[in-house]
């Protein structure tokens, strides 16, 4: 008789709203071979307007930006999210997630947790690194504001540009064609929030190798099996 091996469960936690479809279901058969997958979300439970309220944005303070569960979209201080992302953890414990995965890419630190715990942002830089080593690296960020936190990230490896994540594909390939005059060797897509069909479009009209942030994450955490 053959043993059924039952799958680890793995968390993942947005910045956003969970559930979040279209990020995770691009990524789950990378994933469900090896995981039962579990989501939460940092802002859950919050309205819009109970998130300008409780959360004001500071212009001088480092911020992301994600999306609430109807699409809308909002930027949030890293001091106002990280002890959000702290209790979506110990959520996720509670169901029994014995992996947790942080899919975002912006640089946090300093959580605690019971079990394995990744943040993608650490995954990104590192692959982008080996993959990109003595090659011009461009990034795309979600949001102009956001270049200095940004530039601290990535230091003199790469040329920052924004491009967010949440325009159409119309929208976002007419962005695209300001970037033909880079002599970049590769992009990566430093966000969450970018599809595959914007890294296709991306790779196809300038013809270059491009990094999408939730794919390389899930094919890291799926080895973790």
């Amino acid at each position: 008789m053959v043993k059924t091996v039952k799958n680890i469960k793995a968390g993942f936690i947005t910045i956003g709203q969970s559930p979040r479809p279209y990020i995770m279901d691009s990524i789950a058969p990378t994933l469900e071979r090896s995981f039962d997958i579990i989501e939460d979300g940092a802002l859950n439970g919050y309205s819009y307007g109970e998130i300008l309220k409780e959360f004001p944005l500071k212009k001088s303070s480092d911020f992301f930006v994600t999306e609430l569960s109807d699409g809308t979209e909002v930027r949030i201080n890293i001091e106002h999210i990280k002890p959000l992302i702290q209790k979506s953890i110990e959520r996720l414990e509670n169901k029994g997630a014995k992996v947790i995965v942080l899919m975002c890419t912006g640089e946090m630190g300093g959580f605690k947790s019971n079990v394995l715990f990744v943040e993608s942002s650490e995954i990104i830089k590192n692959v982008a690194a080996a993959l990109g080593k003595n090659k011009k690296l461009g990034v795309l960020i979600p949001d102009e504001n956001q270049r200095k936190q940004m530039e601290k990230r990535w230091g003199e490896a790469a040329e920052i540009c924004a491009l967010s994540p949440y325009l159409s594909l119309e929208e976002a390939e007419q962005e695209i064609s300001k970037f033909r005059d880079k002599s970049w060797d590769m992009i990566v897509l430093d966000c969450m929030g970018y599809t595959k069909e914007l890294k296709q479009s991306i790779s196809e009209k300038l013809n270059i190798r491009v990094l999408l942030s939730r794919s390389v994450v899930a094919s890291v955490i799926s080895e973790l099996s």
